[in-house]
């Protein structure tokens, strides 16, 4: 039986597998589980596991100033954070931010788009 306070610590704050955990202290995956369940201590999703040890999720503001104000791409969002472009593409779907296309990524951080009534009067001072 594992006692609530190292689950806590070894699963949760420390990240470790179940498998890394039974190794260190003896006992069986089906104990652990057991535990788990008996402290209200949720599992980690495939997806989570998938994650290294150092991931540090980052916030939505993180993700705004990076993509908006730095004009940086998933991609390289990705890289900055040691993770797949797909941990970073569901970061954005969790937040509901919208992606910028690889056009809009080019474009200088001085760039301005003109409003509506702008693009008006440049289109009339053509013809």
């Amino acid at each position: 039986m594992f006692t609530k306070e190292l689950l806590i610590e070894e699963y949760k704050l420390n990240k470790r597998s179940p498998q890394q955990i039974i190794k260190e202290y003896g006992g069986s995956e089906t104990t652990i589980y057991r535990d788990m369940k008996k402290y209200g201590i949720k599992r980690r999703s495939s997806s989570e596991n998938q994650l290294s040890e150092n991931f540090k999720e980052p916030t939505k503001e993180e993700l705004i100033r990076l993509h908006d104000k730095e004009h940086k791409s998933k991609n390289e969002i990705a890289k900055i954070f040691n993770v797949s472009w797909g941990a970073i593409d569901r970061r954005f779907k969790k937040f509901d931010l919208k992606g910028k296309s690889i056009s809009e990524i080019r474009l200088p951080k001085s760039f301005i788009e003109p409003s509506e009534q702008e693009l008006k009067e440049l289109i009339n001072k053509k013809n």
